[in-house]
């Protein structure tokens, strides 16, 4: 274990998401000391295709990391630890020898192999069964898998170089590492390699049959470990400073620790890009039959458990639509002003399926779509309908959670950008009958990353006090009537449904 030396130490947090990365450091009371934003463009060089430019968030990385350490007079021997959180389905592949990607990384919301899967339900249903129970998750675009298996065939010479072992697969925090070790350490985590697809939950190993199937070499994957594995790194050639990669989760999973989900049944939700709602379900893995993902995690002490998770694939990501493409709102902060100059528009709805429909329909078909438009219909209501959508789907994801485990849940911890709306938070309890809270400290998925980092190398003193010590900001109680409640959700299942049928 390093040692070290208490006095003005840091953990600092590599949170790379879908639209920005952040550098986040903690000090050892928890305290955030720095947040370090930068935007990280996405690529959409046809309809349904969406990608990164994986050379741009190494290098946005290295720039951010020296803006964040500047701006906090912090000198980089003061911290202890670093911990990586990350999105998590997109992945890059490159060459083992010059570190050059063969293709830009391919976001989770790229849809280009959607016929692929639907190929592949329709014609091979006992690969779909196996993949279901053992990776826990649906046959979709969504995951990496299929996507990696378009590279392969698609872009010329890398089968026969993936063969070979001359090519490296990896989802972003894999590229990241092995880019900060000089290319010794090619590596992720059980939380990360749980979302490609091609990883078995239940021998923690990547899965033979499904990388038979798919023509994928295993000798192009990373190896895979605990989130609390330590790497040692060399952050400076001239200096020798050496620090600890102490954490690595994926993002979700990362909120989920940081709102303490250490035990079966506790449940957070992360309005951000997407929404993505989380329920620890203990060390047995449970596979529902209701279009609800099991997933990796984990519990005290990082220990391993499994998880119900609920993708809503459209959130956030509706509202910056709404700000770049259509110029119908300056910035998120003109939200709570645009909700208040409109009257609710009870038959306008929006389908939030912008990268098509997550859990529990599981619809890659289906597109983003106003309901109910009439001719008084302006930019206010539209964005009330897409806030109140989230709700919805929110909705529609819990209520089967809650029936897959048998549990009623009483109370829903949130994070992201959009739970710093208190319209969709109000709203939000209000059609789910159960209170909302929003903690003090909003960056849960970098706190959970920062948790598990100090744990691994004793970096907090006294971490339950710590954590006792974390507020609540605001608690949202239900205020709509059950009749009320009932009647809204009717109507909107009523219209989900038939868009979902669709063809």
């Amino acid at each position: 274990m390093f040692h070290i030396q208490y006095k003005k130490k840091y953990i600092l947090i590599i949170d790379q998401g879908t639209t920005n990365l952040k550098i986040v450091i903690f000090d050892q009371s928890l305290k955030i000391i720095n947040i370090t934003r930068f935007n990280i463009p996405l690529i959409f060089p046809k309809s349904d295709w969406v990608e990164h430019d994986p050379i741009k968030i190494w290098n946005v990385q290295n720039i951010a990391l020296k803006k964040a350490l500047n701006s906090s007079n912090i000198q980089i021997k003061q911290i202890s630890s670093i911990g990586f959180t990350n999105q998590r389905e997109t992945f890059i592949v490159w060459d083992k020898e010059t570190g050059i990607p063969v293709y830009n990384a391919i976001s989770w919301k790229c849809r280009r192999t959607r016929k692929l899967c639907e190929s592949i339900k329709k014609n091979n249903p006992e690969l779909k069964k196996y993949i279901k129970k053992n990776t826990g998750l649906i046959i979709d675009s969504y995951f990496s898998a299929t996507k990696l298996k378009w590279i392969l065939d698609n872009i010329y010479g890398t089968s026969l170089k993936a063969k070979n072992g001359k090519l490296l697969f990896g989802t972003i925090d894999t590229w990241l590492i092995w880019k900060m070790t000089d290319g010794k350490v090619h590596i992720t985590d059980y939380t990360n390699a749980s979302r490609t697809m091609l990883f078995n939950i239940r021998t923690l190993k990547w899965d033979q049959e499904i990388l038979n199937e798919f023509k994928i070499p295993e000798i192009m994957l990373p190896k895979v470990s605990s989130s609390l594995k330590i790497l040692d790194i060399i952050k400076s050639k001239n200096t020798k400073i050496r620090i600890p990669i102490s954490s690595v989760i994926g993002d979700q999973q990362s909120s989920l620790y940081g709102h303490f989900c250490v035990n079966s049944g506790m449940v957070k939700n992360t309005y951000g890009t997407g929404c993505f709602l989380l329920m620890n379900i203990g060390e047995k893995i449970r596979i529902s039959k209701n279009g609800i993902l099991t997933t990796v995690t984990y519990g005290e002490n990082g220990k391993i458990n499994y998880a119900f998770e609920g993708s809503i694939l459209t959130s956030g990501s509706a509202i910056t639509w709404m700000k770049n493409k259509l110029n119908l709102i300056k910035s998120f902060k003109d939200l709570d002003k645009m909700i208040k100059n409109s009257i609710t528009q009870e038959n306008l709805y929006f389908i939030p399926a912008l990268n098509g429909l997550g859990s529990p329909f599981w619809n890659q078909n289906i597109r983003g779509v106003f309901f109910g438009v009439t001719e008084s219909t302006n930019k206010n209501h539209m964005i009330r309908a897409i806030l109140e959508s989230t709700a919805y789907r929110t909705k529609d994801v819990l209520d089967v959670m809650q029936k897959d485990f048998k549990v009623n849940i009483k109370s829903l911890s949130v994070d992201g950008r959009l739970a710093n709306n208190d319209f969709l938070m109000q709203f939000q309890s209000d059609i789910l009958g159960v209170q909302i809270k929003r903690y003090s400290i909003y960056e849960r998925t970098a706190l959970g990353a920062a948790l598990l980092a100090g744990e691994k190398i004793g970096f907090w003193k006294d971490l339950k006090k710590i954590i006792s010590n974390i507020k609540i900001e605001k608690v949202f109680s239900p205020k709509m009537k059950e009749s009320e409640r009932f009647r809204r959700y009717n109507r909107w299942k009523k219209v989900i449904f038939f868009i979902n049928s669709l063809k």
